[in-house]
């Protein structure tokens, strides 16, 4: 079983997700399912469901999540939950967890075989096989994820291996940082730093799989990686734009 999750709001359906979610379902591995946590309304959602398989299944990220209203609730005032109020990127918590509570919260749900994360800005361009599956898939660990040398780590791709039966801890550990509020005790509160910070914290490095460990820079870990033959991701303004500009470069 090796299901796939990403998350999107209005803007990025239109933007880009419209396309990479297409391309996800062309290429994503044979009986894997896709799941897409979204903020659509009725009408947006029946015509954005068209075109799509039975695979694809849809949750409203509001309904199927509640915590995510009370955390914004609970942290609209504080500074390391809204960029410090200046909406900076860094200590913006509340943008965040529109990406790490559906994925935390789904691996929850999930009892068995591998869930990963995609970014919704990053596409699937080639037929995921065994063979691709294998090499990122390993079961002696509990996460598979792209490192960087001298800075937090590229979150937009992540798999969870749920046979591992330590992996659910190690996501427990990950989501208490948020109701306990220790999350606001770490100096930069985006996905990929709080992401590094329980890793670290955990102490089994053993248990982690770098998928980027041999790239001897940390620009373009999605390119630099074992994940580069598969996938590209871009950042930035312009998406729709940018992804054209990498897809001609494949």
């Amino acid at each position: 079983m090796y299901n796939v999750l990403t998350s999107f709001n209005k803007h990025y359906w239109d933007e880009v997700a419209s396309q990479t979610v297409k391309k996800l379902d062309e290429n994503w591995y044979p009986g894997g399912k896709i799941y897409l946590y979204h903020e659509l309304n009725d009408k947006d959602l029946a015509k954005a469901k068209q075109g799509l398989s039975g695979r694809v299944e849809w949750f409203d990220l509001y309904k199927t999540v509640p915590y995510l209203s009370e955390f914004k609730e609970a942290y609209k005032d504080h500074p390391k939950a809204t960029g410090n109020g200046r909406g900076e990127w860094r200590t913006h918590a509340i943008k965040w967890v529109h990406k790490t509570f559906p994925l935390l919260s789904h691996v929850k749900k999930q009892d068995s075989g591998w869930l990963f994360w995609l970014d919704t800005d990053a596409e699937c361009f080639k037929k995921i096989d065994d063979k691709f599956l294998k090499s990122i898939c390993d079961e002696s660990k509990i996460v598979s994820y792209l490192g960087r040398k001298t800075n937090y780590s590229e979150c937009g791709f992540m798999g969870f291996n749920l046979n591992h039966p330590q992996t659910k801890h190690f996501v427990d550990t990950w989501w208490n940082i948020y109701p306990s509020g220790k999350f606001t005790e770490i100096s930069e509160t985006h996905d990929s730093f709080l992401f590094d910070a329980v890793r670290k914290e955990y102490r089994k490095t053993e248990l982690f799989d770098d998928l980027n460990i041999d790239s001897t820079t940390d620009k373009n870990p999605f390119g630099n990686s074992k994940i580069g033959s598969h996938f590209l991701h871009v950042k930035g303004q312009n998406k729709k734009q940018q992804l054209a500009k990498a897809k001609r470069r494949i």
